[in-house]
């Protein structure tokens, strides 16, 4: 699902699509209505570049971040282009479980529409890995998905939430469409919760930046698709 790349190959692709900038957060002007548990709170490093941060000091079970605020990160996804790449900025100090290094935890994208609740959903959703962070500290990487924001089925590598077959397996709801989840994103979340795993107490040191979301429009945005979990490491 998942392909590793260099960041020139990234930045030839945007480049060749000409992508637009829908929103953006780098924490430079506070949170912008991005939040996170254990703790999480805007810090500078020493080179100046401030960034989300979860301090490492409060056991859970998974990492996340969210914003249900801020309007350029949630609404009408549908309308906010034909073709988007969201792109994430990580870096880990260490991932322990009772003070040992945890090997690997996923990094999801999650958009939640809570129009979809019902019995003991509190909401419906569709997401995406974007690549994994390992516990032994890792550099700044870069990882991002491009998908279209009204095609009617799932995109390649994506998973849906808020209803299950007759097997048990989640689903999208009844008559629901990628479109339709789309349209009405309450909440977008980075976080490693896969759905129907069991995860110990866990310290996560780590930080998010560079959130960004991007309009690719013209011909040149098809070269993108299907490129879900691109990651690349980065120089700050």
């Amino acid at each position: 699902m998942n392909r590793i790349g260099s960041i020139a190959l990234l930045a030839g692709f945007a480049a060749a699509a000409q992508a637009q900038t829908v929103a953006f957060t780098d924490f430079s002007n506070g949170p912008e209505g991005w939040h996170g548990n254990g703790g999480a709170h805007v810090q500078t490093g020493s080179g100046g570049n401030s960034f989300l941060r979860i301090p490492g000091v409060t056991d859970m079970f998974w990492f996340e971040f969210w914003n249900d605020s801020n309007p350029d990160w949630i609404g009408d996804y549908t309308a906010k282009g034909d073709l988007l790449e969201f792109s994430l900025d990580i870096q880990t100090n260490s991932i322990t479980v009772f003070g040992n290094p945890v090997d690997n935890r996923p990094v999801i994208l999650e958009f939640r529409n809570f129009n979809y609740d019902h019995d003991f959903y509190p909401y419906a959703s569709v997401y995406v890995e974007l690549g994994r962070v390992t516990g032994f500290a890792q550099d700044w990487t870069t990882m991002s998905t491009v998908f279209d924001p009204n095609a009617i089925e799932l995109p390649e590598g994506w998973g849906a939430y808020g209803n299950e077959d007759d097997l048990g397996n989640w689903i999208l709801p009844d008559g629901a469409t990628f479109a339709d989840m789309m349209s009405g994103v309450g909440e977008i979340v980075i976080h490693s919760a896969e759905y129907g795993a069991f995860y110990p107490f866990t310290r996560f040191d780590l930080m998010i930046d560079n959130l960004h979301l991007r309009n690719v429009p013209g011909p040149g945005a098809l070269a993108l698709l299907g490129l879900a979990g691109l990651a690349a490491r980065r120089q700050r």
